[in-house]
């Protein structure tokens, strides 16, 4: 309890490669030397051009988002714009991305890296192909969240990348709409692809389409929102080809580069203008699966120092380890138990971090607290809640009051006179 936090640049014997565990991007992405990318910018541009190219980019994310929203006829899309359309250049960094459902876009950039990493050998990158991917594990929200990428070439160099994200009606899953929260792993979810090339050479690959439409319990509608994502990457593409005839692809990609560049000198700026610091902000859960009433606390910290930001959730682990080292600590802990309303596995797994003075693997801390850790399949429609929670009884290892875990929610009883059930 008493070591550090690590990141996730400090931990060892762990892969995030999207398949075990969550992607997470290297400095260097490794890249096929099949995939040739386009890097030349021109560097100082006359005003004018930049402005005229730099809003006709800006229209085209607009005139992408537009197109999904006709083609769909889906309520998803119409009205309540779930979706979101995105720029990113060769190399996966946002250029812009659509004013819809923009949380959509901040994982967009790590399915195209993993893209990058994972398909550039085989099967290939290559003008006319698109990938379909939903998976969170590599970057979604969660799998209704499906995102089409498509890469864009100008003389056999891959230039950049338009890609939309789309809220599906229904993906498969144990519950129709594919929202699961009483899912007991992420299989119970529907289907989870990783990028897969479903568009080649212009032309839908037919068995690639019927594997994602034969998941869904609407598989017309479903089919109808992907030639809607198809129309729009298609629209977008052609829009950022005819800049390129127009300007020079040096001139486009050099006022990608600009973009980039005049983005982040503006955030630093304001950033400037904050004092160093501190902030905190609790806010409340309701309800994380079916059967619970509970609320449930969530806190994250900032830390500002100069141009650095850290962003932190662990001030709950270091209220609790206060609380174990009072000597009547166990006097008030019931009411701070109902206050804070955890879990038996995370109580577990708390009362375990309170009784180590040296660091541990998560493997020797689950040993230690009797909890299975969290692996590949775990579900991600609770994960707000879900800490591991077995679904078998266990044994209450706190003080004095019963409590009991079941894959539907939890049970825990109020009182200490309930006889040990």
């Amino acid at each position: 309890m008493n070591a550090p936090l690590k990141k996730l640049s400090e931990l060892t014997g762990v892969v995030f490669d999207g398949r075990r565990s969550g992607y997470v991007p290297p400095k260097t992405l490794s890249i096929s030397p099949k995939l040739k990318l386009h890097k030349k910018a021109k560097k100082g541009l006359d005003p004018v051009t930049f402005e005229v190219v730099r809003h006709a980019l800006w229209n085209v994310n607009e005139e992408h988002g537009a197109t999904i929203q006709r083609l769909s006829g889906s309520p998803v899309a119409m009205y309540a714009l779930d979706l979101n359309p995105s720029i990113l250049t060769e190399d996966a960094e946002f250029v812009y991305f659509g004013p819809y459902m923009q949380y959509m876009s901040g994982v967009t950039d790590t399915q195209v890296k993993w893209t990058l990493e994972n398909r550039s050998d085989n099967p290939g990158i290559r003008d006319g192909d698109m990938f379909l991917a939903n998976d969170p594990w590599v970057g979604a929200a969660h799998q209704m969240d499906v995102m089409l990428l498509c890469p864009v070439f100008w003389k056999g160099e891959l230039f950049c990348w338009v890609t939309n994200c789309l809220h599906q009606y229904d993906i498969g899953g144990i519950t129709p709409g594919s929202f699961c929260p009483s899912a007991r792993d992420a299989f119970d979810e529907g289907i989870l692809l990783p990028p897969v090339k479903i568009v080649e050479g212009n032309e839908i690959r037919r068995d690639i389409e019927e594997i994602y439409l034969r998941s869904s319990r609407k598989p017309s509608a479903v089919a109808l929102d992907f030639r809607a994502q198809l129309a729009g990457n298609m629209t977008a593409r052609d829009r950022i080809l005819s800049l390129i005839s127009r300007y020079s692809a040096e001139t486009v990609k050099g006022v990608m580069r600009k973009i980039i560049d005049d983005g982040e000198r503006a955030f630093l700026k304001k950033l400037s203008r904050l004092p160093d610091g501190i902030w905190r902000d609790r806010t409340y859960v309701e309800c994380c699966r079916p059967g619970d009433r509970s609320v449930h606390r969530v806190v994250l910290s900032l830390y500002k120092n100069k141009t650095k930001l850290v962003f932190e959730n662990e001030q709950m682990l270091a209220f609790w380890h206060g609380l174990m080292k009072q000597s009547d600590a166990s006097a008030g802990l019931y009411a701070i138990l109902d206050e804070l309303d955890l879990s038996l596995t995370q109580i577990k797994t708390l009362h375990a971090l309170s009784a180590c003075d040296c660091e541990v693997s998560l493997k020797e801390l689950a040993e230690r607290a009797g909890v299975v850790p969290p692996v590949l399949g775990d579900p991600v429609s609770d994960r707000a809640a879900r800490l591991g929670d077995q679904a078998v009884d266990q044994p209450d290892v706190g003080p004095e009051r019963p409590a009991r875990v079941h894959h539907l929610g939890r049970r825990v009883g109020r009182h200490r006179d309930v006889d040990g059930q």
